[in-house]
């Protein structure tokens, strides 16, 4: 909290308490005379020369007071501190993040028992990619109140962001068994799911996401959740064909063309199992269909390309890699690829210029990685 802002809040508390110890001072004042005035006979209550015929005596009127007093005291505290919360939330969403920062401070300072205010300043700093004090920031929210499940879910994005998908999991469920119809919290824990290698759990909540969304009639959300659900199954997919279970991967590579017939990536995928399991002419089937919607994707011609050599058909290899080449000049692999067709075909000139042009291409990148490596190195010792 700034000085100007520190000022006008214990000026207001030095007011209030001001204002209350006055009111208490006069009531008791006038108490404590009509006590030492009268009895209720008429007679003196008490002589001058007792000490104790001034002091304030405790009244129903009194006490009533003070706790009206303290209530208000209270409640005027209160509204300061959502005051500066609302003030940080409207700043926040003009894109503000320093004064933001700036009000969720000040609430923080009035109060520091303000789960919203943690939140507001956790949602400043993971806006502004500050993902380890926004983590601080979301989980002392929680501790002042665990249900407040709009920084949870914040806070598994920073856990997704930051590769802890098991904690992930783990903050999800927390979610999902306080509030089973949140999609949101499925489609996370479905995405940490897949990530920690529990790929049938990934499958399932992505697909409780999908059906809650549906039945909510949110069909951006269905579309976007369908996306992670086709990446998953081409996961799974690749994961299957690793194990040589090829009958499992097929399926999983249908599931995800099901919800997306377009994916180059898993009709890639797709082909290279089917020409594994000698099913060529489904292979080229495939690999022709990724070519076609993504005819700008040099995978797409580079794996052709393979599966074209493969079968001694070195001219369309050779065509294939040359059209790769064109989108990724880049790529030394290529270049040996390219080479071996123009070896394959009796061009020895041409297979060897592209020997050297691919040793070129690896040497640049490995200049490059270590100069980048110095970089990095540099920067962390002048940090240091």
């Amino acid at each position: 909290m700034n000085k100007a802002a520190s000022k006008r809040v214990n000026s207001l508390l030095l007011a209030i308490t001001i204002g209350l110890t006055t009111a208490l001072a006069t009531n008791a004042g006038s108490t404590g005379a009509a006590f030492a005035r009268t009895s209720n006979t008429g007679n003196t209550f008490c002589s001058s020369s007792e000490p104790w015929s001034t002091v304030a005596q405790p009244t129903a009127t009194s006490n009533t007071q003070l706790k009206e007093f303290a209530a208000r005291k209270a409640n005027q505290s209160d509204a300061l501190d959502e005051t500066y919360r609302k003030n940080g939330d409207m700043k926040l969403s003009d894109g503000d993040f320093t004064g933001a920062l700036d009000e969720y401070d000040k609430a923080l300072q009035v109060n520091p028992r303000n789960a919203m205010a943690y939140y507001g300043r956790g949602r400043v700093r993971l806006a502004t990619s500050n993902y380890t004090e926004a983590r601080v920031d979301l989980n002392k929210a929680l501790n002042i109140d665990s249900n407040l499940t709009s920084a949870r879910l914040a806070l598994i994005g920073i856990l997704m962001y930051t590769r802890d998908f098991a904690s992930g999991v783990s903050e999800a469920t927390k979610v999902i068994e306080s509030d089973p119809q949140n999609a949101l919290a499925y489609y996370e824990r479905g995405i940490c799911n897949g990530e920690v290698g529990r790929r049938a759990e990934a499958v399932s909540d992505l697909n409780q996401a999908k059906s809650l969304l549906s039945s909510s009639g949110d069909q951006v959300g269905c579309d976007f959740v369908n996306y992670s659900l086709g990446k998953q199954y081409q996961e799974n997919g690749r994961y299957a064909a690793y194990q040589k279970d090829f009958t499992t991967a097929l399926n999983d590579f249908d599931l995800a063309l099901n919800i997306n017939s377009n994916s180059a990536a898993t009709l890639i995928a797709k082909a290279s199992v089917e020409r594994e399991m000698g099913s060529n002419e489904a292979a080229l089937a495939d690999y022709n269909k990724a070519v076609e919607v993504a005819p700008l994707l040099p995978d797409a011609y580079k794996e052709r390309g393979n599966f074209y050599y493969q079968s001694a058909s070195y001219q369309l290899a050779q065509d294939d890699f040359t059209r790769a080449l064109a989108i990724s000049p880049a790529d030394a692999d290529l270049y040996n690829c390219r080479a071996r067709t123009y070896e394959a075909l009796g061009n020895i000139v041409s297979a060897n210029a592209d020997y050297r042009q691919a040793e070129l291409v690896a040497k640049s990148h490995a200049r490059q990685d270590a100069e980048q490596l110095t970089k990095e190195v540099t920067e962390l010792v002048q940090k240091v």
